[in-house]
Formats: C-alpha cells, structure tokens, sequence
C-alpha cells in the first residue's frame, strides 16, 4: 500500500562528492582531448541529435567521464549530463554519447554508426567493441543514481526545513493567484532565494526523492522547477487520502490537483509533467489495481503538438483509465492573455461548481478489465454494452427518422460517413490490448501452459467484431432499450437561445453557455460567437442601401434581432420592397442566411400567395415541415400581379401552433412557431384592403437605394460587386449586430418608423381599389343610387384593369355597406348616396 508518511532512501554512497567516472587504459581508447574530436561531420551529427531530443549543447568531450550542464543559463544548477566515448576502429573514428537530463528524467543514446555498418574478424573483436559500450552505459546509470541518491538527501533536508505554514508575504503568492489550497505542501526558498511553495515528490513506497519549486515573479510570473539531480520518473504527490478511496484523479500540476480535490472532494494523484503520466499511472496500478483512475488532462491548444492531450490520451489506452479534458467558453479569457488549459482556468474563470460539473457529468465511463470481461461473457449484448460504455455519450438513434446521430462537442449531427463503425473498432481494439496483457500474465504464471484460453478467448472477440456482420448486429443491439442510444424525444426545443459553431448564446443576456449533449441541438448557426467582433463593413452597407437613413437601419437591427431569438415576439409579414433591382436587399438576406445557417430557409412565395388549387389541410405538407425550427422564413421575388393568400398569412404569422405531416407519414406534428415571413420582392402582391388581421401584420420595409456603376442621380450609389463577398469576412461581428438588436427590443420596444408607417399606408390605399373607384369614377350624393350588380360589376372591372387586387361581391358588399345605405325596389337592389360617373 501506499504509507501516508514520507522517508529517505539511504545513499549507496554517503560521499557528498561528484564521483569521477573514467574507463581506463584499453586497445581503442582515444586521446582524451576535444582536439581528437575535431571532424566535423562526426561532432555535428551527434549534436544535432542533442538538439533534436531538446538537449542541446555547444560541445562534447569524448573522454569517458561525466559532464554536467545546463540548458537554462538562469539555472543556478547543472541538471543536464552527458558521457562521451570516441575510439578508432579499423582506420575509422567512432563516437558513442550517452546524455540526458536528471531534472525531466530523459535519456537518450547516439551513436555514430549503423550495426550492418559493423564488422568483426572475431567473437572477442565484438566482444571487445560492445564492452564499451556497456561500460559506458553503466557509469552514466551509476552516475545517475549517485545523482538521484545525493539530490534525495538535499530534498529531505530542504523539505524538513520548510515551514508548514506561510511566513513571509511572498509565501502565499502562488496559492491565492491560483485560488486553490495548500494541501499538505510546505513554504520556504527556492534554489535562487526566491519565495516558493514546496511540493514533495515521492515514490510508490511514499520515500520522498525530489522536490518542486513554484514561485511567482513580477507581473504574475510562474517560475517552476525540480531540484537538481533529482528524478521525476513515476514520482507524485497525493492530495487526499489514496489508500482507502476506489477512485482517484490524477493530473499534471498541483493547482490543477488542488482545484480538482476541491471540487470532487477525491484523491488526486499531481504527476507533475504529462510525460510522467504514463509511468505515475503504471506505479499505481501494480500497487492498487482496484482504484479507477480519471485523468483530469490539460489540454495545451496553444502549445505545439498538445502534448497534454497527447500523453494523456496515450495513457488513457494504455492503461484503461478515464480522460476528461476542460472546456472553455470562447468569451471568456485568462487575466493575463494565456490560453486556458487545465481545470484551475476552468476554476479561474467559471467557478468551482463549473470544475465539478465537467468532472463528474462529463467524463467518460471507465473501461475495466472487469467490464471488459463481462462483456467477453454476454456475447452481442456485451459488446454492445461495452460500445455504449465507451461511446454512449457520442451516439444516439431517432427511431422516428430511423438514423444514427453523434455529437461533435456542440451539436448533434446526421453520422452520414458511419463513423460509429470505426469507434466500434475501438472495442475490437480494447479487447486484442486486454489479450496480449493476459497472454504475457499467463506466461508469466504457468511457463509450460501454451493454452492461453483467456487471451485467446479475447482475441477470438476481437476478430469477429472486425466482421460486417457482428458490427450490424452490435449496433442494432445498441439501440434496443430506454438505456441504449435511443432517442424518442423533440430536437432544437431552444427558443430564445441561439446555438452557434462553438457554444450558445443566451440572446436576452448575451450570456454563452457550453453546448451539452442533453440539450439535444440538431440545428445550429455556422458562425462563431466571437464577443468582441465588430462588422464595420456591414453598417456601413446597412446605412447605403438605407440611404443614410440611421433610423431605418437601427430598425433592421431590431427586426432581425428579433427574428433570430426564436419567439415570434411580434406577429408581422416582413415585405423588404424595392421597386429597381440592385437595391441591396439581396445581399442583405443572403448575408444574414449565411451567419443564420439552417435557421433561415428560403421557401417557394407560393405558399403564401393565392393558388387555383390549394393543397387541403390534410394533405402532406413538407413546406410547412420545414418552418419547424426556422427562424428567418424566406419568400423571395413574385411576379407582378399576383396575390397573397390572407389566411395563410395570418395562420403562419399569428404565434398559434402548426400542424403538418411529410409525405409519406401518417403522424400529423403539432409544433409551436420560432419563425418570421420575409418575403423579399421587387412588386407588391394584391391583398385584401377590408382583412384588417393582414393589414395589422403586413410591414413594408422600403429599400430605395440603386446601386450602378456611375451614380448621378440622388438614390444612386457605387456598386461593389465584390460586396457579399467581403461582408464574409465579418460574420462573427454581424451575429454579435444580431444579438444586441434582440436586446434592443426589452430597451425600446418595437418602434416602427414613420417611413415604414408610410409605406404601409400607401401599401394599403394603393391596394384598396374600392376606394379608389368611388373617388375617380363616383359622385357622392345623398339623393342618388346607383344598381348594386352595376356597382359591383364596374368595380371589379376596375380593379382588373388598375392591377389591384380584385375584390370578391362579398367585399364589396361589405366595404360599400359601411358607408352607404343598401335599399330593394322592384327593380332591384341600389345604393343610396353614390353614382356612377361615366
């Protein structure tokens, strides 16, 4: 087990001295001077290879001793070394180096030779050539250990010096910038005088062997760094209590241990480097085999190659563990403009609560031997099991669509390439790894037993799941049951949310939240949520086609605010009207569609305009399908003349839940409205003048601008035909103009502007073609009547030839009857008060 308390290892030798190493006198030792290594090609190559291995070095000396330096001229100790060799053999000259670094543990072999380059006139000529070789090997490891023993002494004294609590300001400077706790570590000096929190690290057997130095500098400055000559290789640091827990953390650095126990309230094991992770992991294991262990992994996007996931994930399948790595909102940012990486940034930046709920809701299932096997006995079943173990969190099935989705850390998404398939690989894999460890225990306990049954049991699985078959099979198993992947619930239920490419946005705060899997977003806007983006350009777009007109554009901002928060707040029927082309409307809805992605669709204008033959209500209704979800419902340019369809105006538009089916389907769906009309148009459709519910929904944006190449005239202005091209370059800025123009709506209200008001009133005269027969073609007097069947006639021929819409004699009937008396003769129906004029 694990002793709670910390011991010295005695020395092997108790001189405190640096050791002298040399080979002595044999047939091939080279003159010990750096003039004998004076070939070029030969020094060159081999410190190349230093600096590959990130040792580097200005010279070596080929003498066969020990030499010490330092990669970090600030460094007031030598943690690196090296032992260099050159002799002559056969008329050629030979290096061998043997270096590396006591402070990382790292050690790396060069030599100056291929083996095939090597040949021997006898067994005693090799015998003799690769005895110094060893020889050389074994001083370094001596030399080494010496190191390691000497260094171990200086911790434990250094350790037993400290203090066990703060005595000088500098002391919790580390602490309180990372916020977290001491647990258990010490106070005292650095190697350079500095203020330092003390951290031990011990081994298996809980003997302390090195020590960790972290201080902070001016401006807030991390300086960390192990004491010289100390080894680091399988050394920890345990917060909590190990021995008696099943499970444990285990993590790079102490505030990420210590902000990590703070929240779990969980043994955390501090391995101190993501290289040490994988020998830390091993130690602990073969001690307590029992004790799941979660890596709570960094994740170093801003360091070349991520070498905190990378040895984190190798260490995960190596050895069957757990791996959870921090998320961050892209709105959020470290004080001192780091990149955030680790589960203290998580602490720093969203709160304790935050660390927890990444931990312990989002980690991925442990994958045991002892699940493994269960899952070796239960056939299909326990494959499938052990695919839901490890990917149950990735896949889900929607039994109504009959498809596979998976989530890729922000929405889920059709698996249109079966990537299922290759993670189900995973579990073939995880199964051969399981086999060959068992294959090696089993020759280690029965030699003479070639049997193997377990392992070969194991690799018989492993193989079978690499079959079409059994994959099929698998996967169907996997979506069987309330437990398993599937899916019967609703998509996309995110009103007045906005899920964008990298999180979501809380449109009435402006807030962003991490995307989860439960909140079960299908539908996403492309666009990154940058907080900070501006789009210089588009306002500058915006105020052109508005031809300077700020309050038009203040008002765009609002609408289309509106538009994207989900909720139909106000029930209109957008018409962006211009009566030339090339007015900017276009590329105005194209932009927005593009930033909006699947939450604008653009529908066929007939579906909103009158039909000779209107599909009933129970015929299938895909277009009215496609409205589910939609925020930003597009009609775009209708021929001159033709007429919208009222009722469907007011159906779609009035906030009231709509019914459809797709064709093919029997189940009628019931969903609530999120979208709004748009209907983009170069003429004005015909609509009813007496429909006071279309009137009241009917808003008329007016778009003015002409955009040529030689503007002369006052609406006129510079085409760019490059425009929506560049505007592409500011779709985070113009998602962020979406988002406040929501707010602006709880600031202001929905203020519509007098030149829409305008345009709506001439929209609406200029429809009403009752109106403007009684004013050009009537005389309105009280003791004069006119035919109804004549009034009705000459009206509807009127409205026909004027290319308004043509009222139906019910309309008629209706709008005259408000403001004339209907009196019967014998002779038929009259109006009273009004004649025709001819």
């Amino acid at each position: 087990m694990v002793p709670d308390s910390i011991s010295h290892t005695p020395l092997l030798d108790q001189e405190r001295s640096e050791p002298h190493f040399n080979f002595g006198d044999d047939k091939y030792t080279a003159p010990r001077s750096k003039e004998f290594l004076s070939t070029p090609d030969l020094i060159t190559d081999c410190l190349d290879h230093m600096v590959q291995n990130n040792i580097p070095i200005g010279d070596i000396i080929g003498d066969g001793q020990i030499h010490r330096f330092s990669i970090d001229a600030k460094r007031g100790k030598k943690d690196e070394w090296y032992i260099a060799r050159t002799w002559e053999f056969k008329s050629r000259l030979y290096l061998y180096c043997y270096y590396g670094s006591w402070s990382s543990g790292e050690q790396c072999c060069y030599r100056s030779w291929e083996n095939n380059e090597l040949t021997f006139q006898s067994t005693e000529e090799k015998s003799e050539f690769d005895r110094h070789l060893r020889e050389l090997e074994e001083q370094a490891i001596k030399a080494k250990k010496f190191r390691q023993d000497e260094a171990a002494a200086e911790a434990l004294e250094i350790w037993e010096k400290a203090s066990l609590h703060p005595t000088s300001p500098g002391h919790n400077t580390y602490t309180q910038l990372k916020g977290i706790k001491p647990y258990g570590i010490r106070f005292g000096k650095n190697p350079s005088g500095y203020d330092s929190v003390i951290i031990p690290l011990t081994n298996i057997d809980g003997q302390l062997r090195s020590l960790q130095f972290i201080s902070v500098g001016k401006g807030g400055t991390v300086f960390k760094q192990f004491l010289a000559g100390g080894e680091t290789k399988g050394l920890f640091y345990v917060i909590g209590n190990l021995r008696d827990s099943g499970a444990a953390y285990v993590v790079e650095g102490f505030s990420t241990g210590a902000s990590v126990h703070e929240a779990t309230k969980k043994p955390v094991i501090i391995a101190f480097t993501c290289r040490n992770l994988l020998p830390v992991i091993e130690s602990i294991q073969k001690r307590l085999p029992k004790c799941q262990l979660t890596l709570a992994a960094d994740d170093d996007v801003g360091k070349r190659e991520n070498p905190g996931r990378t040895c984190a994930e190798e260490a995960a399948e190596k050895y069957f563990c757990k791996v959870v790595f921090p998320k961050f909102r892209p709105d959020l940012h470290l004080p001192n403009g780091d990149i955030p990486s680790d589960f203290n940034d998580v602490l720093a930046l969203e709160g304790i609560e935050e660390v927890f709920r990444q931990l312990e809701s989002e980690k991925a299932s442990v994958v045991s031997e002892e699940v493994i096997l269960k899952a070796l006995n239960n056939n299909e079943s326990g494959d499938a099991d052990l695919f839901l173990t490890m990917f149950g969190e990735k896949y889900i099935f929607d039994h109504s669509e009959g498809q596979f989705y998976k989530y890729n850390d922000c929405y889920w998404e059709v698996d249109q390439k079966e990537e299922r398939y290759s993670d189900l690989l995973e579990v073939a894999n995880l199964y051969q790894r399981l086999s060959e460890k068992k294959e090696l225990e089993e020759k280690e306990a029965s030699p003479e037993d070639s049997s193997n049954l377990l392992s070969k049991n194991l690799s018989k699985r492993a193989s079978s799941l690499k079959t079409l078959r059994r994959q099929k099979n698998v996967l169907e198993m996997a979506t069987k049951g309330s437990q398993r992947l599937s899916f019967n619930g609703e998509w996309d239920l995110s009103p007045g949310y906005l899920p964008c490419a990298n999180g979501i946005v809380e449109l009435a705060t402006a807030g962003f939240l991490p995307p989860r899997p439960e909140q079960y977003i299908k539908t996403i806007c492309p666009t990154n949520y940058i907080p900070d983006a501006k789009c210089p350009l588009f306002e500058k777009f915006l105020l052109e086609i508005m031809l300077g007109d700020a309050e038009m554009v203040s008002f765009l901002q609002l609408f289309f605010g509106l538009v994207s928060l989900g909720i139909p707040m106000v029930h209109v029927f957008a018409i962006l009207f211009g009566e030339k082309g090339r007015n900017g409307k276009g590329v105005l809805i194209r932009t927005l569609s593009r930033v909006l992605g699947r939450f604008a669709f653009t529908f066929s204008p007939e579906m909103v305009l009158k039909q000779r033959n209107a599909p009933s209500s129970g015929s299938p209704r895909s277009d009215l399908m496609h409205l589910k979800g939609t925020r930003l419902a597009i009609f775009s340019e209708i021929n001159k003349d033709r007429s919208v369809d009222s009722s469907v105006i007011k159906n779609l538009s009035g906030g009231d839940p709509i019914s459809a089916r797709h064709l093919y389907s029997k189940e009628v769906v019931n969903f609530s409205p999120t979208h709004t009309l748009v209907l983009q148009t170069n003429f004005l459709p015909k609509a009813p003048t007496d429909d006071h519910a279309f009137w009241e929904r009917a808003l008329i944006i007016p778009f003015g601008a002409h955009f040529v190449e030689n503007p002369n005239e006052e609406n006129q202005r510079k085409i760019d035909i490059h425009m929506e091209e560049k505007l592409k370059k500011e779709d985070p800025g113009i998602l962020n103009w979406l988002i406040e123009g929501e707010g602006n709506y709880s600031k202001y209200g929905f203020k519509i502007p007098e030149k829409v008001l305008e345009a709506n009133s001439i929209y609406k005269k200029e429809n009403d073609g009752i109106e403007r027969f009684l004013n050009e073609k009537c005389s309105i007097s009280g003791g004069k009547k006119t035919p109804c069947q004549l009034m009705q006639d000459q009206i509807r021929s009127f409205c026909k030839n004027e290319g308004v819409h043509i009222p139906t004699p019910r309309e008629i009937t209706r709008q005259l009857g408000s403001k004339f008396q209907k009196t019967s003769r014998s002779s038929g129906n009259f109006w009273v008060g009004v004649q025709i004029v001819e």
